[in-house]
């Protein structure tokens, strides 16, 4: 009997994967030389799950099928930018999936993991260009671009990658309110890069000046995008529609261009995946932070759900203006 217990554990972890699942491939070393970035694509398939995306130690990952099929026709497609300067790779893996459940194309960059706080300050330019990248080389590619709609070519974001969604979308934000953006209150980052010895105002002010959103975006929608003041008097200038939706309290009226949603009971920690049993722990004795974990699996499934239903309305309003 207790060899069977045992081989009944063994095969847990390959029975909660035989379910039907979105296909998932991936495209490596996208963009040039100085700054490649990878690409995980979500894509509708009823194939049986045999892999899992996006997991670790910390945050659970989403079933997918790799090698699945390819869907016929064309399909919109969903440039995914999730998370903040130090998230893992595949960190909106359940988001994607859940797109791609929806018959949808969602594509997921991964752009090269922040070790030094010297390349951190530049991600705020950094990430609309790997957005445009990613389109670039969809778009380009023999097989992914012949179920591509180009007229339906949406971005979501999350925190950093929120703010990197509105800019791709034609935001425009401020340099020298983003310079400063780590006095008073300050941000998510602004105590490591503090601990390193920088700060915002190292940015590339060129590089911020010279940014421009891509017409090819119809729509974007940004939840938790960070640095809101030194954006949100810039969002008149979007060619795409914008959908913000805040996790907490709404904080204010929608900026002009865009339209406001929020979720008042969840926390930014919840557009992350769900937790493991382990993850505060393991969070705790490395020296991250808890709050990360701080929902029960159910509770942040829950708004999970929620979150999903405010990005479906943010990309109903995809049609071009």
């Amino acid at each position: 009997m207790k060899y069977l217990v045992l081989l009944l554990l063994a095969l847990c972890p390959l029975i909660a994967v035989a379910e039907p699942a979105p296909g998932v491939a991936r495209l490596a070393q996208v963009g040039g030389p100085e700054r490649q970035i990878d690409l995980t694509i979500w894509y509708p398939s009823d194939t049986e799950a045999a892999e899992v995306v996006g997991g670790n130690a910390v945050f659970r990952g989403a079933t997918a099928a790799p090698a699945a099929p390819l869907p016929t026709g064309r399909l919109p497609l969903v440039i995914v930018s999730h998370g903040g300067l130090r998230s893992a790779t595949d960190s909106g893996a359940w988001l994607s999936a859940a797109l791609a459940r929806r018959d949808m194309i969602a594509v997921e960059v991964n752009g090269p993991r922040v070790t030094g706080a010297g390349d951190a300050v530049d991600e705020i330019w950094q990430r609309p260009r790997d957005i445009v990248a990613t389109m670039d080389r969809v778009l380009s590619d023999p097989v992914w671009s012949r179920h591509v709609d180009t007229n339906r070519i949406s971005v979501v974001g999350f925190a950093l990658g929120g703010t990197a969604a509105l800019l791709a979308g034609g935001a425009r934000i401020d340099p020298a309110i983003f310079a400063a953006s780590c006095d008073g209150a300050g941000g998510p980052d602004c105590g490591w890069l503090e601990r390193q010895g920088r700060t915002l105002a190292d940015v590339r002010r060129d590089r911020l000046d010279r940014m421009r959103g891509d017409p090819r975006v119809a729509s974007v929608v940004a939840v938790a995008p960070e640095y809101r003041a030194a954006w949100q008097d810039g969002m008149g200038r979007m060619s795409a529609p914008a959908h913000i939706v805040r996790l907490g309290a709404p904080g204010g009226p929608a900026p002009d261009g865009a339209t406001l949603a929020a979720i008042p009971d969840a926390a930014p920690a919840d557009a992350f995946a769900v937790c493991t049993e382990t993850g505060s722990r393991i969070l705790r004795e490395d020296g991250g932070d808890p709050a990360l974990c701080a929902s029960s699996p159910d509770a942040r499934r829950a708004v999970h759900a929620r979150l999903l239903d405010q990005v479906l309305e943010g990309l109903a309003a995809r049609t071009r203006q």
